[in-house]
């Protein structure tokens, strides 16, 4: 009986030095892999994360921004469309859709494109993949009480969310989001 007690307690020893040396395992190669990322990686992963839990998986990854008290959807949209010219983005288009409510009234939705050009051709020469998110766009759309928002994805999740990218394409990206916010701001505001 005593031989196969201490039978037993080798083997939960073994199974307890491989488990350590497994999860050193995993901790070390944990650490390589965070050096890759991006210094604000977990920054923006943890802000994410804590904006999905308090809602879902679409309104985390996005920033919005509200229209000014008696500003148009014409006004916004000529406002944002006058103030991407100044950020060196052009205005690719827009598409309407359509949300009907209850009682056959319908609230406006609609998609507004930009494209830095340039920017664009530099990301798509780094990782193609990026064309997934482009052109960038605008979302200008009214809520079920008939507040009118704007909505465009986070890009500091592209920008920050993976291992770093070339300082100068990085610096681009960042000027591509400030351009974003900047034509968002002016929107809301009306500010032709």
């Amino acid at each position: 009986m005593r031989r196969l007690l201490n039978i037993v307690l080798y083997l939960f020893a073994a199974i307890g030095l491989a488990g350590s040396i497994g999860a050193g395992y995993l901790y070390l190669e944990g650490r390589r892999a965070e050096e890759q990322l991006d210094p604000r990686a977990p920054r923006v992963y943890g802000e994410f994360a804590r904006r999905m839990i308090a809602g879902d998986a679409a309104s985390a990854s996005v920033l919005r921004l509200p229209l000014a008290e008696g500003v148009t959807v014409k006004e916004a949209i000529a406002s944002m469309e006058a103030r991407a010219g100044t950020r060196n983005m052009k205005s690719l288009g827009r598409f309407k859709l359509t949300l009907p409510e209850k009682g056959g009234t319908q609230r406006h939705a609609e998609v507004l494109h930009f494209c830095d050009s340039g920017t664009a051709l530099a990301l798509l020469e780094y990782n193609p993949d990026f064309l997934a998110y482009m052109p960038c766009s605008i979302g200008l759309y009214a809520d079920a009480e008939g507040r009118a928002w704007l909505v465009t994805m986070n890009l500091d999740l592209l920008i920050h969310g993976g291992r770093e990218i070339d300082p100068e394409l990085k610096q681009r990206v960042i000027a591509v989001k400030e351009g974003l916010l900047d034509i968002m701001a002016a929107g809301a505001a009306g500010a032709l």
